[in-house]
């Protein structure tokens, strides 16, 4: 079906963003698509057409620029603004592999807003989103079988993790005894109880100087993972538990703490694989010009091929392990003056992806 959108006016040295979205029905059987672009200089009333060709099912060649010609102005009073990355390289084009997860069980936490005197957690939820893109493309989730969790509250946390005692949460009763491999990933922002120094996720709806009473323990989240009959278990963590963050501090009128408490079960670790964005006492970084934290960037980068080191077409623990806190630890010198190391426990051999 035809139809006309207009984007509006831009004036000199702007730029526009438009999203499209476009439905291709099954009865349509052409290989491809098009859309004409019109662009008018007003001014001088000059128009440009063009034709930007979709193949279906293929990757999308970035097209030729377009260029409308204006009057010659003076090279002085000519500013040049650059345009900002919109969308980083692991967002685009995400690679689809062979792999089959038909029992795979995952949950995705994104934390990103929190009381208004808790910083916020810029791309937490960008993050978590991508991750779950991957999980479908790469890993062979099904979308019906990825618990997303956007913000969550405790409750939230307590209803997919269960509580003391209790572990029968919801992502114990999606899985399929000693079928199912389990993955989660959070990110957001972590905390200690400055008592204990015991670590707690911060559920959206916390106060972190009350951490021990509002936050979902650390230990507690181990302990009852330890309790699901899964076939295989990777836990992603992306954050950090100082009480400090990328642009200072969450808890009001507090040091970062030192020797945070991070106790992992070591029922965890026998079934896979455990990886935490960076030590107990240090800082997890944000990359701000891919608009992504710096370890899920690149965690994703090194999922996409970059840590298949012997180039086997399968991607190890101890090749992601490798890739990723070398990147990690430099960028983070680089960019913010800071040590950042990963951490990973499990078995170095173990076949975590296979791109073929």
């Amino acid at each position: 079906k035809d139809s006309t959108i207009s984007v509006g006016s831009i004036k000199s040295g702007e730029w526009k963003q438009t999203v499209l979205p476009i439905y291709v029905s099954k009865r349509f059987k052409q290989d491809e698509f098009s859309l004409r672009l019109k662009i008018t200089e007003t001014k001088l009333n000059i128009t440009k057409d063009t034709t930007l060709v979709f193949a279906l099912n293929k990757p999308f060649q970035r097209p030729s620029e377009i260029v409308v010609p204006t009057r010659p102005v003076e090279k002085e009073s000519l500013e040049i603004l650059p345009l900002p990355e919109l969308t980083a390289d692991v967002d685009l084009n995400i690679p689809i592999t062979g792999m089959k997860n038909e029992n795979g069980i995952a949950v995705v936490i994104g934390g990103a807003d929190y009381k208004p005197e808790i910083p916020k957690v810029d791309y937490a939820l960008r993050d978590a989103k991508i991750i779950k893109e991957y999980l479908m493309n790469m890993f062979g989730y099904k979308e019906e079988n990825i618990i997303f969790l956007r913000n969550p509250t405790k409750a939230d946390l307590e209803m997919v993790f269960g509580i003391k005692g209790k572990p029968k949460g919801q992502l114990y009763n999606y899985v399929k005894k000693d079928e199912s491999e389990v993955f989660v990933y959070y990110t957001g922002h972590g905390a200690p109880d400055l008592k204990e120094k015991n670590a707690y996720f911060v559920s959206c709806d916390a106060d972190p100087s009350y951490i021990e009473l509002q936050g979902y323990p650390l230990d507690l989240f181990f302990e009852n993972l330890s309790q699901i009959p899964a076939k295989r278990m990777t836990v992603v963590i992306d954050a950090c538990f100082s009480g400090a963050y990328d642009k200072g501090l969450i808890i009001h009128r507090a040091s970062p703490v030192v020797g945070v408490k991070i106790e992992k079960v070591e029922g965890i670790k026998d079934k896979g694989i455990i990886m935490t964005s960076a030590e107990s006492n240090e800082v997890a970084s944000w990359y701000p010009e891919k608009k992504h934290s710096l370890f899920t960037y690149f965690f994703l980068k090194g999922l996409r091929g970059e840590a298949d080191k012997n180039g086997n077409k399968e991607i190890t623990v101890g090749e992601l392990e490798s890739y990723v806190k070398e990147n990690v630890g430099y960028w983070a010198r680089r960019l913010h003056n800071r040590e950042q190391n990963p951490r990973f426990e499990g078995e170095k051999s173990l076949v975590i992806l296979r791109l073929r």
